[in-house]
């Protein structure tokens, strides 16, 4: 029994610091700009610094001529996560839109996942709907994943974030997981509408979200930690 409790308190020493060092910080670079737009009107937001020190929660609503965009942001060091709630009259080329830019810096080499879905709800015929993004590295000018969906004719689009069901515009290249390296600068867009166009209709609702999740590399030292803890245990096993 002595020797089983000598190990977790070595194990637990060992693989501490791996839990420590495996968080990375993103900090929000100009130019970030998060935007709800309805037909005319638009709400802009522009967060910057550490999302450590200070994690963004926000919702930011527009209003106008039949039409509302709400955009809830929460933003972490660990996840980007973006909610959409849109809804707009049948007026020939009214629109509910959610736009962001966010360029941003990770401290810690990290893995990015990418996901989400747009769901529109017709009260009649088709309006144009849209879901869209990508990920830059701003600093090898370099798509890390480039998606877009776009359906003029198809009631009640469901789209899910890189796939191809788009009835006009499929667009699908690069990989929606991937690496992030620490102090490259990086651009994270997407977009989401509805829109009477080309046409009037007899309007939509739409809802959904963008999300992207971030998870830090164990730095080498922990690693190199985990490895001795291992060993360890193997010796004290054979003791």
């Amino acid at each position: 029994m002595k020797q089983c409790v000598q190990t977790v308190m070595i194990a637990a020493a060992l693989c501490g610091p791996t839990a420590a060092t495996a968080v990375a910080d993103v900090i929000l670079a100009p130019p970030t700009v998060l935007k709800s737009q309805a037909a005319s009107v638009r709400s802009e937001k522009y967060p910057t610094g550490s999302l450590a020190a200070s994690p963004y929660v926000e919702t930011n609503t527009a209003t106008s001529n039949g039409a509302t965009s709400t955009t809830t942001y929460d933003l972490t060091q660990t996840d980007l996560k973006f909610t959409f709630d849109h809804a707009r009259d049948g007026t020939q080329y009214n629109f509910a839109d959610s736009y962001s830019i966010v360029t941003f810096q990770v401290t810690t080499d990290s893995t990015y996942t990418a996901s989400g879905q747009y769901v529109a709800d017709d009260a009649t015929s088709a309006g144009r709907t849209r879901f869209d993004g990508h990920l830059l590295d701003k600093t090898t000018n370099t798509y890390l994943y480039r998606a877009q969906q776009e359906s003029l004719n198809t009631v009640d689009q469901t789209f899910v974030f890189g796939g191809t069901a788009g009835d006009n515009v499929n667009l699908s290249s690069g990989s929606l997981s991937g690496a992030l390296v620490a102090g490259r600068t990086y651009e994270l867009f997407h977009q989401a509408f509805t829109f009477a166009s080309p046409d009037a209709d007899g309007g939509s609702t739409a809802r959904g979200q963008f999300d992207f999740a971030i998870v830090a590399v164990p730095e080498p030292a922990g690693l190199s930690l985990l490895a001795l803890g291992g060993v360890a245990l193997l010796r004290r096993r054979r003791a």
